[in-house]
């Protein structure tokens, strides 16, 4: 989902207008100005009190003058609706209002609310009051009808901003009750000013100024009072009675039958008003009721023609210049809505004018006119309201493309929550909807359940209504995510056959859906063995897209990503991963830059350049919501690798927690692999005891899928068995090993059986067969000298740097194992490991098969003091990884194995002053 607001209503962002009759109140506005200094004001009154009137001239006189001598405060407007109650929707409503005032404001929360899984309500109001604490002014945030929430989770989160109060924000609710709010704590802490129903209503000077306002004949004296007794200076009362003022000539007469009743007062004054009306405006009035904003062409087909000699337009325009509790909503005057109190009456009114039939029949108008315009929320909302489930149903069923062409995961999780179960259970649609939701937050192996009672629901003779146009879309979907599940259990014939059925039956108008199907049939194609085809085909695709940065284009290069990943083309991997980093945050893709990260990383990590690796995977877990869970846990365990190789062990243990809680954030346990995750790190610190206890409780059986991440937990244990190295363990560690490269083979996963291979030679000589021993790890060496790995093998500890270093001394392939010797941490005793190649040292230079290049004679001079490779490396402003792997290269040419054997022999050849 881009970074945009195309899909809110930009109406409720507008500060309402207010009319020329506007009473002015000094004492009220003085306290909202004093006001500023508290954390909150709460302006709580029943409807008609005026105060949507009361804070929007407030706001108007900040705008001309300064308060108190500070600069201009600008303000932010939201006006609140039932929708709002879903914390996603709030926060993105009111990111919106904030960037009225301060463009692109709060970057990172409203990434946030695109998150592959619902963030907890703690981490949005952390973000976003850092990010409210940022903003370059003072500024005011007026919710308006705060009353219309539901539920506690837009008031939690505005109990956590208050608690942590940003110095920035002056928070302004308007409220017909009391919001869910610690309104005694704020009142204790002297942090809340209130403005109440006793506070608003107009004394008997201000009920005279509203009168002669209003009025081309003012009242006299007793009629004056009369009616300030009867409306007790109650606003909403005091303009209905000034509506019907305006026709009767026997005012006295009125007044005498108004009753003090606050109900029957307004029933009688809703009468007065509306009986004065022209029948056509009397008619627009009740219908277009039913409608919380409203324009010409929505009134057009809600309503139809009223009139010949009245537009709709015509209708519109009278209401604005009489003033009839409308309420224009943007500059253009296009978009309006009607007073509240006033709307709720003509609600009432309406109910009993016409039958319940006829009013169901204007909300299905309306719900239809919202549609055609892709406003499915509006629409989903009248279609609830004329209790039309189908219609609501069919809404969402036809929303899904758009939604997941935007990853818009959320829209479709509130959707369905309007419905009830057994609904979604009787509609292939709903449950397909209820399937991609568990397939964006990585649930897949809930998939089967839905996708069978799909197949089964479709399939069953007359037991669900459904036209010959949506069969092919269905299976189209099935399709898709039947791939998905096939690929994770190689089945790698059921994928293509699946996912060239999704590209048969989907149109091109389904981005998304056939994004994955390319996808997974790219990844299958490699996995079989066609990696060269499976590459041109997606390099192709991509060079055919005008647009290189929507999800289709980004979906391609993942799966360029994963294919140069499984064959351990490491540079073109990098070359790649950038690729789609770029086009990730062109296309403002915060998912797939993860991706993007996830890839180099690993890279990096392989490289042994371990600042680049923690800097991408750190980049992951910065923006832990917005990421894939896939991305985000390898992410996690690829940092905890870096810190290990950095010998951070605390940090390590830190960040395999987090991976721990992430795992139970999303599906409430924690998954076989961050457990496994965490027994390598123990068995990579020493902390045998805790990696023993895991391996052995740890049996699940070999399963058969892709090879795709950074940690398999079978490998694990067989790590830890190698280490364990009881008499039985080495056969045991063989037995998961054979498994895992039969998987690895048939799947042309090159990365995985470099390792495999590299711990098989481990295990063979653990067992003493020697020989077979250095052909496995010559094997392994020889595929790792594409990719140039490393790090697969440095991981695997000092009984590897051994092997490696005799591999090297019978100069096997020197310039590979070279750079993976100088991988290993330092060890001044013997580097290399055992015998380096070399000829017999002469007693002069010349006698060398190669000779020193001049910085080697120069990190050699620093190898005879007393200083680490470090400090050599900082000295010579080099890198440690250049230090060491000179140093090997010194140790080779020389024919000796460790550093002070060098200085000696450097001595004795007269190439280092005695």
């Amino acid at each position: 989902m881009s970074n945009d607001h195309s899909t809110l209503w930009q109406t409720k962002l507008s500060r309402p207008s207010f009319t020329r009759t506007l009473v002015q109140r000094p004492l009220l506005l003085e306290r909202l100005n004093k006001g500023l200094d508290h954390r909150l004001i709460l302006v709580c009154a029943p409807a008609g009190f005026g105060k949507t009137t009361l804070i929007s001239s407030w706001i108007e006189d900040l705008g001309r003058d300064d308060v108190g001598g500070s600069a201009r405060l600008p303000a932010g407007w939201l006006s609140l609706e039932e929708t709002e109650s879903d914390i996603i929707v709030f926060v993105q409503y009111t990111i919106a209002a904030l960037r009225t005032i301060f463009p692109g404001a709060c970057a990172n929360t409203f990434a946030l609310l695109q998150a592959s899984q619902r963030p907890p309500l703690k981490i949005i109001a952390t973000l976003m009051s850092n990010e409210i604490e940022q903003l370059p002014s003072r500024f005011i945030l007026v919710l308006d009808d705060f009353h219309t929430i539901q539920g506690e989770a837009v008031p939690n989160l505005l109990n956590e901003l208050l608690f942590h109060w940003s110095r920035t924000l002056h928070l302004v609710l308007i409220s017909r009750s009391n919001p869910p709010l610690p309104l005694t704590r704020l009142r204790t802490n002297d942090q809340l000013t209130e403005i109440r129903s006793r506070d608003l209503r107009f004394n008997k000077e201000e009920t005279a100024d509203f009168i002669r306002l209003v009025l081309q004949t003012p009242l006299s004296e007793p009629l004056l009072e009369k009616l300030d007794e009867k409306t007790e200076g109650w606003i909403g009362a005091l303009r209905l009675a000034t509506l019907s003022l305006r026709t009767i000539t026997n005012l006295e007469d009125m007044l005498t039958h108004l009753d003090s009743s606050q109900q029957i007062l307004v029933d009688y004054l809703v009468d007065e008003v509306l009986g004065k009306q022209f029948p056509v405006i009397r008619t627009f009035l009740l219908k277009t009721s039913i409608l919380d904003r409203f324009c010409a062409p929505l009134c057009e087909a809600v309503i139809g023609k009223l009139d010949p000699a009245w537009s709709i337009r015509a209708c519109i325009d009278w209401l604005e210049r009489e003033e009839l509790f409308i309420v224009p909503l943007d500059q253009p005057k296009y978009w309006f809505r009607y007073h509240h109190l006033f709307q709720d009456l003509l609600q009432y009114r309406l109910s009993t004018e016409i039958t319940p039939e006829e009013v169901i029949d204007l909300h299905l108008k309306a719900s239809v006119w919202f549609e055609g315009r892709g406003l499915i929320d509006a629409a989903l909302k009248h279609a609830l309201l004329a209790n039309d489930l189908d219609l609501a149903a069919g809404l969402i069923e036809r929303g899904l493309r758009d939604a997941l062409n935007r990853s818009n995961w959320q829209a479709m999780e509130r959707w369905l929550h309007l419905l009830p179960e057994e609904m979604i259970q009787a509609r292939p649609w709903l449950l397909l909807i209820r399937a991609w939701i568990l397939q964006f937050s990585w649930q897949l192996k809930k998939l089967s359940k839905y996708l069978s009672q799909v197949e089964a629901l479709i399939n069953e003779a007359g037991g669900v209504k459904r036209s010959t146009d949506d069969l092919p879309l269905i299976r189209g979907h099935i399709a898709v995510l039947k791939g998905q599940q096939a690929y994770h259990n190689n089945q790698l014939n059921k994928v293509k056959a699946y996912c060239q059925e999704t590209l048969r039956l989907m149109p091109e108008s389904w981005v998304f859906v056939r994004g994955g199907a390319i996808f997974y049939l790219g990844l299958s194609m490699q996995t079989s063995g066609e990696a060269v085809v499976a590459e041109r085909m997606l390099l192709d695709l991509f060079e055919s897209l005008e647009n290189k940065a929507d999800v289709f284009a980004l979906l391609l290069l993942q799966a360029l990503c994963f294919n140069y990943h499984n064959e351990g083309l490491l540079e073109k991997l990098r070359q790649t991963a950038v690729l789609l980093l770029q086009q990730a945050t062109y296309g403002e893709r915060v998912l797939y830059q993860a991706w993007a990260h996830f890839f180099l990383g690993n890279v990096y990590y392989q490289w042994d350049e371990l600042d680049s690796a923690e800097e991408h995977f750190a980049a992951i877990i910065k923006d832990r919501y917005l990421a894939h869970q896939a991305s985000l846990q390898n992410g996690l365990f690829g940092l905890a690798l870096v810190h290990q190789a950095r010998g951070k062990n605390a940090e390590a243990i830190q960040i395999q927690e987090l991976a721990q809680q992430a795992d139970i954030e999303r599906i409430g346990h924690v998954e076989d692999s961050t457990l496994s995750m965490g027994a390598r790190l123990m068995l990579l610190q020493g902390n045998m005891v805790s990696a023993f206890r895991w391996a052995n409780a740890f049996t699940a059986p070999v399963p058969d899928h892709p090879l795709l991440w950074l940690e398999e937990p079978h490998l694990t244990r067989a790590r830890i068995l190698l280490a364990q190295n009881t008499p039985s363990d080495p056969q045991e560690a063989l037995q998961i090993l054979d498994a895992f490269y039969e998987i690895a083979e048939r799947t042309h996963n090159r990365r995985y059986q470099i390792e495999i291979l590299a711990m098989r030679a481990l295990a063979l000589a653990a067992q003493g067969k020697t020989r077979e021993s250095q052909a496995v790890l010559k094997q392994a060496v020889k595929l790792s000298n594409v990719g140039g790995f490393l790090r697969v093998f440095v991981d695997l500890g000092p009984d590897m740097q051994k092997m490696l270093g005799r591999l090297f001394s019978q100069a096997y392939s020197v310039d590979t194992i070279r750079p993976i010797l100088a991988a290993f941490p330092e060890d001044d005793k013997n580097l290399a490991g055992s015998e380096s190649p070399g000829r017999r040292p002469s007693l002069d230079e010349s006698t060398l098969a190669e000779p020193l290049t001049p910085r080697e004679k120069q990190i050699l001079a620093q190898l005879q003091e007393p200083i680490s490779f470090k400090e050599i490396a900082y000295k010579l402003s080099i890198s440690y990884p250049t230090v060491k792997r000179h140093s090997i290269n010194i140790y080779g040419k020389l024919g000796v194995n460790s550093r002070w054997d060098a200085v000696a022999k450097a001595v004795e050849l007269d190439i280092l002053p005695r």
